[in-house]
């Protein structure tokens, strides 16, 4: 973080200061902030300095700041270069296995499924629910599977419940790997590709692509077809979900 500052401010006693302010931030707002998994923690600092900074210089300089997130449809993304992982690999966190009609019942956001999967497809009974907070259960994973040719294919629709009291995290990507698209007259984003642990870089040609869109007001849907799905299939399938 220290790094990215230095290079945009250019003066070390300015950059010192507003890294010190960013992690200010941290301690005051720690209670909204929302964990997604590994990298997550240390994107939001990241995105808390670049906010820090982008207040705190000139309205040229501001923009250029801010031009590192986006913003499509109420999601924020912050578009960067630099891995936003650490050392230490993908953390493991709780979860449970649950029927869909159990999953109907206790889930707090609202629970759609597409009416159109393509051919082969088959839905897997145990829907997943994963706990990231205190006994929460923000999200939950449907899934898909095929297996053509004896190669496993698989969709994936991640309904996530954003509670009134959290802020949206912004998601980091590679540059210039958003595109903004609709489903059902909403702006979505569709994202190809995905980080890289081993060379600590987005890799474009990571055969995932996925679509991610606030469903209502409460709900956020993303829909990943991670074999290469293509992506006029992807968007029929997201916008089958009513």
């Amino acid at each position: 973080m220290y790094a990215y500052v230095a290079y945009r401010v250019g003066r070390e006693q300015e950059a010192e200061d507003t890294t010190s302010d960013a992690f200010l931030r941290v301690l005051e707002k720690i209670r909204e902030f929302e964990w997604r998994g590994e990298g997550t923690f240390a994107a939001w600092i990241f995105l808390l300095a670049v906010l820090g900074f982008a207040l705190g210089v000139s309205p040229r300089v501001r923009g250029a700041a801010l031009e590192l997130i986006q913003e499509v449809g109420g999601l924020r993304f912050m578009e960067t270069s630099n891995y936003p992982g650490g050392d230490e690999g993908g953390e493991i966190v709780d979860s449970m296995q649950v029927s869909l009609d159990e999953v109907r019942l206790i889930f707090p956001g609202t629970i759609s499924l597409p009416t159109f999967i393509p051919a082969g497809y088959s839905l897997d009974p145990e829907v997943e629910l994963i706990d990231f907070q205190d006994g929460d259960l923000p999200i939950a994973i449907v899934n898909w599977e095929a297996n053509p040719d004896g190669k496993r294919r698989s969709l994936r629709l991640q309904i996530i419940y954003k509670p009134e009291d959290v802020q949206n995290l912004a998601e980091v990507v590679g540059e210039g790997v958003i595109e903004e698209i609709t489903i059902n007259g909403k702006p979505a984003a569709l994202l190809g590709g995905g980080w890289n642990y081993d060379t600590r870089s987005y890799d474009p040609d990571i055969p995932s692509l996925r679509i991610r869109w606030v469903y209502d007001e409460r709900t956020i849907c993303e829909l990943n077809g991670s074999e290469a799905m293509e992506p006029e299939v992807l968007i029929e399938n997201a916008e089958s979900i009513k």
